[in-house]
């Protein structure tokens, strides 16, 4: 998830390079994600239920990236006056929030004790990030 997360924002800096300008702000969000990655990867050294520490910070992270995709689009809507682009981007947007309000259920469901799916979560969580992955560069059609 935090490599999906990543690879959109630099994506829409390099396709969009003269709308995308670099804020203070964007500095803590860089902090703030390297931080939650930290914190995801070495959760063995914290002395929680593995499972639902996990969980959280995962509901937590599928947040940050909808916050993360909502302000990401915003900052290139003001700059798109091509319709056709705009409409892309849209699209775009939208699927990676899906998604990621997809994967945020999963892992709100995953707390309902009675229903222990918390590996096959992380199967399907990683398939739909994969396949997210491939639809936004498809849909994107920028060249590199």
């Amino acid at each position: 998830m935090f490599f999906r997360i990543i690879q959109t924002h630099l994506l829409a800096a390099i396709k969009y390079p003269r709308m995308w300008k670099i804020k203070p702000f964007d500095y803590i969000l860089v902090f703030l994600t390297a931080f939650f990655e930290y914190i995801l990867l070495s959760y063995k050294n914290f002395d929680f239920d593995n499972e639902i520490f996990i969980s959280i910070l995962l509901i937590l992270f599928s947040v940050y990236g909808i916050i993360g995709y909502a302000l990401t689009y915003l900052s290139i809507k003001k700059g798109l006056t091509n319709n056709k682009e705009l409409r892309k981007e849209r699209k775009i947007h939208i699927i990676n929030i899906t998604v990621l309000i997809i994967i945020l259920t999963f892992y709100l469901i995953n707390f309902h004790k009675e229903i222990n799916a918390f590996v096959h979560i992380n199967y399907i969580t990683s398939i739909l990030l994969i396949v997210n992955i491939f639809l936004s560069m498809k849909l994107s059609s920028h060249k590199f």
